[in-house]
């Protein structure tokens, strides 16, 4: 960077003044007030505005102004070849490229535009650029700490310093919510467990549902099948009501016609050979009231046959569940054995008892840190007083007197200096235990953390006991369940195996009860010849044609007689099946009924286990989406302790660097600024020089030797800065800098400067001594004028005239 020219009006002192600079050291000169400092705060706040002058924006109007004028400041200047001009005023500023190009306009655009243009903002040009006397004097009389600290500062280095403070805080809180996530985030096995259990107890509840639905309609396909059997026996009973009624009606109307038929028999003439084979055949009939008897015996056993094989297949299939369900209460009553409930009690008394250990011991140790605490606080504050104490008595000195009892010091002043400062000591050795008690007290002790991992192993061991419980009671539910099955099972069986027993063991003969048909057929044939056999026996006349007729009405009689019988043994109806039938029909119901109450208890219990089911799972997704966030937690956690890390690196690597760099540089200006007579120098880590002479460090040089130290470490803090921003360090502005140097210390100087006219192409060095203009290149003079109140700048061979605006033509 290079200045090119500088016009101010209405700002401080100056009420309309430029100036045109060049190469080489330009000396802007003139006594104290003359207003020489503010041409280069000018130049300051045309780049940077308000934070780089004195006071406030509203501070720099020139006093005289007239009304309405307001402070403005236009600074044209060199950049990598392109000329740039910016103008600023107390409420807006542009910046201009080239033949009036602007590129920024308003103050904000402005102040953002410069230091991107230049590679700094204001302090890093005010500790590159600009060096005013009490800079030098600064460095010279700063302590180490204060020292190191400046030049870190300086150096850029103290921003690592902060960036590192900061990647470093990120990573605490990120570490402090990612472990209290993790403390509240638990175990993910036991909630998949729980939905797995839940799954399970779903599939279960299930097929207990399927097998209860399809219990309740086979119940209902029985009684379907009863209230059939039922109705049969019931239209069978009706029908044999008919069929007995019809045989009565029959049985007298064949009485009634064998009646007469026999009257009329005995009327007939010759009826003794009819009567013989009426009474020879007569002995075949006494058998068929026998075969009709043993005929509807095997009818009977017939029926009751069919009965047996039905009930001993329901006694079958009733065995077989029997069997299952006693398999399934087995089963049942292991998995309540369990759980051991005294186990479980005694586990959460233990847990109990460590809690309240551990809440002890935490409470005893933050009484202990609160102690030490305020311990520390109460020393620290004597400390303090002792401290202040100290310093009144040693600006008091021997001849002061002591602050507490207002007596002369004298002799005593060391020895009571002594005694503060061991009392200082003192308190200091007991404020640091006291912290690194109130330190140590602020951790959980070793006892705690043995507590905390013993609780955690119990919570486990009680989630366990938890789980066994619920398993216990949902199996012994179950079991009941079971239980009373078994003994609706059993209670069934019995039924029956009585109503097998009930029923006649014999066997039923299907060929005997067809030939007996066959007999009673042929023997009803037989009396029905012998009737008729009768009938001719009578008179042969009008006898033998009403007998015929008599005959009709008995053959009519016999056959209806014989159409009831064969009616009703046809339709098999059996009293004790029809019972037999009402009650099976009673028992199908109760069946029904029950079977739909245990389709009911099955239908609860899957919608209980769906809604465990539900619950199970949208905690195990609760789980799973902290568990994300955790996972997001460890990796912008992995990525703050890696940008710690490696910016604790840079900042050793930046550090490291500063040293050597400065001590070549520093020991180039001091070896020109002392004509060689020292060749080196050496920088500590608290950046204080020691000058080498010969080979030889010197531990005590001259005032004014410090003062050329001081100014070579500026020089060369002002080159590495101005390097580190990507510009070459072309511009230095040495605002005042020999006011404690010597003529020759001063000539040196001035001898290094234009030594150095390599790397500072432009040297603006303010001063008030007269002597300087014969040891710079151009000369301004500026001189306060009393009467217009205004500063006067004057340049070179050309004087100023007496109307403004004042110019002086360096170049």
């Amino acid at each position: 960077m290079k200045i090119k020219r500088i016009h101010l009006r209405n700002f401080r002192q100056h009420a309309d003044s430029e100036i045109h600079f060049g190469d080489g050291i330009t000396g802007i000169l003139g006594q104290n007030g003359s207003g020489k400092s503010t041409v280069i705060e000018a130049i300051a706040f045309a780049l940077y505005g308000a934070e780089a002058i004195r006071g406030t924006k509203d501070t720099i109007r020139w006093d005289r102004a007239p009304a309405r004028r307001v402070a403005e400041v236009t600074l044209t200047f060199d950049l990598e070849g392109k000329t740039y001009t910016v103008t600023r005023t107390e409420t807006n500023a542009r910046l201009e490229v080239g033949a009036g190009v602007i590129i920024a306009d308003g103050t904000s655009a402005v102040n953002g535009y410069i230091p991107k243009l230049l590679g700094m903002g204001w302090k890093e040009f005010a500790s590159s650029h600009l060096t005013a006397q009490k800079d030098l004097m600064r460095l010279a009389t700063m302590g180490a700490t204060e020292r190191q600290a400046f030049f870190r500062e300086v150096m850029g280095v103290s921003r690592v310093d902060q960036a590192l403070a900061a990647a470093r805080r990120e990573k605490a809180d990120l570490a402090r919510e990612r472990d209290g996530l993790a403390a509240g985030l638990g175990e993910r096995a036991p909630l998949a467990a729980d939905v797995s259990e839940a799954e399970i107890a779903i599939t279960h509840a299930q097929k207990a549902r399927q097998s209860a639905a399809e219990a309740l309609e086979a119940a209902r396909d029985a009684l379907a099948t009863a209230e059939e059997a039922l109705q049969v026996h019931r239209e069978l009973e009706a029908a044999a009501a008919q069929r007995r009624r019809e045989i009565e009606e029959a049985e007298k109307e064949l009485a009634r016609t064998s009646a007469e038929i026999g009257t009329l028999s005995a009327r007939i003439q010759a009826a003794t050979e009819a009567g013989n084979r009426a009474e020879t055949r007569a002995a075949e009939l006494d058998r068929l009231a026998d075969l009709r008897k043993e005929r509807d015996e095997l009818l009977s056993l017939r029926a009751t046959s069919g009965e047996r094989a039905s009930v001993t297949e329901e006694i079958q299939r009733a065995k077989a569940d029997l069997g299952r369900l006693r398999e399934k209460a087995v089963e049942l009553e292991g998995k309540g054995a369990a759980y051991d409930a005294a186990a479980h009690a005694a586990a959460k008394a233990q847990r109990e008892q460590l809690m309240a250990e551990g809440s002890a011991l935490a409470n005893k140790r933050r009484e202990i840190r609160a102690a030490a605490e305020a311990n520390a606080r109460n020393l620290e504050a004597a400390r303090s007083r002792e401290e202040r104490k100290l310093k009144a008595i040693q600006d008091a000195g021997e001849a002061g007197c002591c602050p507490t009892c207002s007596r002369a010091l004298g002799e005593q002043f060391g020895a009571v200096v002594s005694a503060i400062q061991q009392e200082i000591a003192s308190l200091t050795a007991a404020h640091s235990e006291a912290t690194r008690t109130a330190q140590e007290t602020a951790r959980p002790s070793e006892a705690e953390a043995v507590i905390a991992r013993q609780i955690e192993q119990l919570d486990a061991e009680l989630r366990e006991h938890e789980r066994l419980r619920e398993q216990s009671a949902s199996a012994a539910s179950a079991l009941n369940l079971a239980c009373a099955r078994i003994r609706a099972t059993e209670e069934s069986l019995s039924r029956l195996k009585a109503r097998l027993e009930a029923l006649p063991a014999a066997e039923f003969d299907a060929d005997l009860l067809a030939e007996i048909e066959v007999e009673i057929s042929r023997l009803e044939k037989v009396a029905q010849e012998v009737a008729a056999d009768r009938a001719l026996a009578a008179q042969r006349q009008e006898l033998e044609s009403e007998r015929h007729q008599w005959l009709e009405k008995n053959g009519q009689a016999a056959h209806r007689f014989a159409e009831a019988n064969d009616a009703l043994s046809a339709l098999g109806y059996d009293p004790e099946a029809h019972e037999a039938a009402r009650r099976a029909h009673q028992e199908a119901e109760a069946q029904r009924q029950a079977a739909a109450i245990e389709l009911a208890h099955a239908e609860g219990a899957v919608a209980a286990a769906e809604d465990r089911h539900v619950r199970a799972v949208r905690a195990l997704e609760a789980y799973d989406a902290r568990a994300r966030q955790l996972t997001e937690l460890e990796e912008h956690l992995r990525v703050a302790s890696t940008a710690a890390d490696r910016l604790a690196d840079f900042r050793v690597a930046v550090a490291s660097a500063i040293r050597p760099e400065m001590e070549e540089l520093v020991t180039g200006f001091v070896s020109l600024l002392t004509d060689g007579r020292y060749e080196a120098v050496t920088i500590s880590e608290d950046f204080s020089c020691t000058l080498h002479r010969d080979g030889v460090p010197v531990e005590v040089i001259s005032g004014g030797e410090e003062d050329v130290v001081a100014v070579a470490m500026r020089l060369a803090t002002s080159q590495m800065i101005a390097e580190r921003a990507g510009h070459p360090l072309s511009l230095l502005i040495l605002d005042e800098v020999f006011g404690s140097l010597d003529d020759v210390r001063r000539a040196n100087a001035l001898a290094l400067f234009r030594r150095l006219r390599g790397i500072f192409e432009q040297i603006l060095l303010i001063s008030h001594i007269p002597e300087s203009q014969h040891q710079v290149d151009h000369v301004v003079t500026v001189e306060f004028d009393p009467a217009r109140g205004c500063s006067v700048v004057r340049g070179g061979s050309t004087e100023e005239a007496e109307v403004e605006p004042q110019l002086a033509e360096v170049a």
